[in-house]
């Protein structure tokens, strides 16, 4: 009877122990969850192997405007969460700056391009691609990126405006900028806008202006009229009524919308 109390003691405890542990594990993972997102290394602490909070803590490290950061600490944060989570695309991109200060650009492409290929809406990323393309010259996919870029969020056109309003003052690029043009981002008044005021070939400007008119996206009554009243004022009065006669043949025009007095630039 002794022996039998005995193992049943014993089965108890083992039974008590897995309980206390599963018990633990769960507030560990309750804690983890709650502050990965605004303590991610309080999450850490509480469980070390967590994706999100490995990801958060290396993505705000990388992100420090002092950038103040241990390279080979914002790896390790890195690559354990892509090993718990891989569709963790800051994380990816947080690799790709690291390689990126040590020079090896090879690797560095292969993290964007992942974070990428995960998410078009990480800006930190489509900036690094954009400049990517910038170095080689390759315009259709410095177009693409700064789509994808301007389209994450409303505060990106802050940085990406002044690239496209210099942009169009080379000829090559007019058409490219159109071919974007033409799918009616959200932000396109307010870059059309940009650039009528401020793209010092206003030549260029009317050109774009013109061949947008021609596949049907005419840009708008106020924003076509700053860039009639530019060439007016220069003496162009033929490329005025060319822009005039191109915008007037679309038929149905766009309503009026209210555009910002000073677009951000």
């Amino acid at each position: 009877m002794r022996g039998r109390d005995v193992r049943l003691l014993a089965y108890r405890g083992a039974v008590a122990i897995v309980l206390v542990g599963v018990a633990w594990f769960s507030i560990c993972a309750t804690i983890a969850g709650i502050t990965w997102q605004s303590q991610p290394a309080v999450a850490i602490q509480v469980q070390p192997s967590n994706a999100l909070a490995n990801a958060q803590l290396a993505n705000r490290l990388q992100l420090d405007p002092r950038g103040r950061f241990d390279p080979e600490q914002l790896t390790r944060l890195s690559s354990l969460a892509l090993q718990r989570d891989p569709t963790l695309a800051e994380a990816a991109r947080v690799i790709g700056v690291v390689e990126t200060a040590k020079g090896h650009i090879g690797t560095a492409a292969r993290a964007m391009h992942y974070s990428d290929h995960l998410t078009h809406r990480d800006l930190a990323t489509q900036l690094w691609m954009i400049e990517y393309y910038v170095q080689r010259n390759d315009v259709p996919e410095i177009l693409r990126h700064f789509d994808a870029a301007a389209s994450s969020s409303a505060g990106a056109t802050t940085v990406l405006f002044s690239v496209l309003v210099q942009a169009l003052n080379h000829d090559d690029l007019i058409q490219p900028i159109a071919v974007m043009l033409e799918r009616d981002p959200w932000w396109a008044p307010s870059l059309l806008m940009a650039m009528a005021r401020d793209t010092p070939n206003v030549d260029n400007v009317a050109d774009l202006f013109s061949r947008l008119a021609r596949t049907g996206h005419a840009p708008r009554d106020e924003i076509v009229a700053v860039v009639l009243q530019r060439l007016t004022a220069a003496g162009k009065t033929e490329s005025a009524a060319r822009l005039r006669a191109a915008v007037q043949a679309t038929g149905a025009r766009q309503p009026a919308a209210q555009v910002p007095a000073n677009p951000v630039l």
